[in-house]
């Protein structure tokens, strides 16, 4: 969390007022820890008056917003699995401080069970780009406009499942490489189960996928 925190306001589901709390409460040279940075922020400040003689009142950081920052890695620096921030968010911001001792002392030694992919799907969702990398050799991103064919690699961050005005379901997947993101469809139910079934088998949710391009959409033919 090093220089300013005033990025983190573009992060969706993040109250403006409780990242305010985090800037303003922030040491000179940074939080130390997790539990620092919940301790700094968590109370209200009463024995300060604006300039209309009214107590200051500094909100503290909501679930929501705890959420939101543990999501897109804001606290990875403190050495705490995303996925455990975000279950264990009730214990980790309970008003009892016991709980909260418990919570960290449980959650100290638990490794991120999130992979590249579902880490890539949290921060394009709430911050609209992503900042983990997913390198993969020979994408092929920048021919799928070229050729009517074209053998792509790409992690499957999400496949939305969708019905069309005919009643037939089919698949929207969203696909990254090397920092670049595309959406593909697949219409092919049984091929839509093959993809999902190799993606429960893939490091990263890496597949590798024939596409063609037809009229600015991109379908997917095979695999």
């Amino acid at each position: 969390m090093e220089g300013s925190l005033q990025g983190l306001l573009g992060i969706k589901g993040a109250s403006v007022k409780e990242v305010d709390v985090l800037v303003k409460k922030r040491p000179e040279n940074g939080y130390k820890s997790l539990e620092e940075m919940l301790e700094l922020t968590r109370f209200s400040i009463k024995n300060k008056k604006d300039e209309n003689g009214k107590n200051i009142v500094m909100p503290k950081l909501g679930k929501g917003t705890f959420v939101a920052l543990a999501k897109v890695g804001v606290f990875d620096e403190f050495g705490y699995s995303r996925k455990v921030l975000i279950d264990y968010a009730t214990e980790i911001l309970s008003p009892t401080k016991k709980k909260r001792l418990e919570a960290f002392e449980a959650i100290k030694n638990i490794s991120d069970t999130l992979n590249s992919a579902e880490r890539v799907k949290f921060e394009i969702d709430l911050l609209g780009f992503a900042i983990t990398d997913i390198k993969i050799k020979d994408s092929n991103f920048d021919n799928i406009k070229n050729s009517d064919n074209c053998d792509i690699k790409a992690s499957c961050i999400e496949i939305k499942k969708k019905v069309s005005k005919k009643g037939k379901e089919y698949g929207i997947l969203r696909l990254y490489a090397n920092f670049n993101t595309i959406e593909a469809l697949c219409f092919n139910q049984d091929l839509l189960t093959n993809i999902e079934d190799i993606l429960l088998k893939s490091n990263d949710n890496v597949i590798k996928l024939n596409v063609s391009h037809k009229n600015g959409t991109i379908f997917v033919n095979s695999i």
